[in-house]
């Protein structure tokens, strides 16, 4: 999630009851779930795969080359999506699929992911820090939020002449 919030389960579940008192569908997107430090609820894990389709990637986490996702669904819709799949794409990747799940299975995902996140964790500290310093005495603010840094910065206006 590229803006830092997360759902606490209160609302996880709430938001699922909805889901079931209108009959509806959710879709979680969760492609930016690999950078999480700790891992905040999921739809999906709350509800079982029951109303909510979990989809994930890792064009964000590895390479946008390979285009290579996942989707977790219900056992009985799974036929329906690979029929869906196979009718809309012209392509299967299978070299993209067959090189992350080696990456994947040979724990080297794991390794790569540790090394981003260590090396991702000052950045966005850093970033406020320069804005801080800046000549011109603008305000930003920083706090943490879910494992990350988030800066506000005032809102700027043009200067007239």
């Amino acid at each position: 999630n590229p803006t830092g919030a997360s759902l606490s389960p209160a609302t996880v579940h709430r938001l699922l009851r909805l889901a079931e008192a209108h009959d509806t569908l959710i879709v979680e997107d969760d492609v930016y779930a690999d950078f999480e430090a700790e891992p905040g609820p999921r739809l999906a894990g709350f509800d079982g795969l029951n109303r909510v389709i979990h989809v994930g990637g890792f064009s964000k986490s590895l390479t946008s080359a390979a285009r290579v996702g996942y989707v977790a669904i219900r056992p009985d819709w799974v036929e329906r999506l690979v029929d869906l799949k196979l009718a809309t794409s012209l392509g299967n990747g299978r070299l993209s699929a067959g090189l992350v799940q080696q990456f994947l299975s040979g724990g080297g995902f794991r390794r790569h992911m540790d090394t981003i996140r260590t090396r991702l964790a000052p950045r966005p500290r850093d970033a406020c820090s320069s804005f801080r310093s800046r000549e011109d005495r603008t305000v930003i603010s920083g706090r943490i939020m879910n494992g990350r840094w988030i800066c506000t910065m005032p809102t700027m206006t043009a200067k007239s002449e």
